[in-house]
């Protein structure tokens, strides 16, 4: 059976802005793959159309059948993780067997305050409290 694996280093999972992110890669295959790739990335969820960016990314031509590598990548200034309520950004690693079905992902926090943060509800006006995002209620009929 095929594996493949990622370890943050120390268990890690919060980052600063400019912070380097280290861990290890692990795998063990039927069959030796042409390669493993390794992105670091972050991308959008929600109401809104989704987005997604690569920071870093490595490839590891002929890893053999079974192995592991480090890793350490310098972590960008941003965009920084959130969660609202019509959108949230995360940022992951991900390890892919190519070619191959395997991969593996490990979600991270990005953040200059130690926590992902939390977008506040938009009042109608605009202003933070609740309501979508450019409600404007309508004036009322005579």
């Amino acid at each position: 059976m095929s594996q493949l694996s990622i370890q943050l280093a120390h268990g890690k999972r919060v980052y600063a802005p400019g912070e380097t992110l280290q861990g290890q890669v692990r795998w063990h295959f039927e069959r030796p793959p042409d390669s493993i790739e390794l992105v670091v990335f972050w991308h959008t969820e929600g109401r809104a159309l989704s987005d997604s960016g690569v920071s870093s990314r490595v490839h590891w031509q002929q890893p053999g059948q079974r192995g592991e590598r480090p890793f350490s990548f310098s972590l960008p200034e941003g965009p920084h993780t959130f969660r609202g309520k019509l959108i949230s950004l995360s940022w992951a690693v991900e390890a892919i067997q190519r070619p191959g079905k395997q991969h593996a992902q490990v979600s991270f926090v990005l953040s200059p305050t130690g926590a992902e943060l939390v977008l506040p509800e938009l009042e109608p006006d605009g202003a933070p409290g609740g309501g979508p995002v450019g409600f404007r209620p309508s004036a009322s009929r005579r």
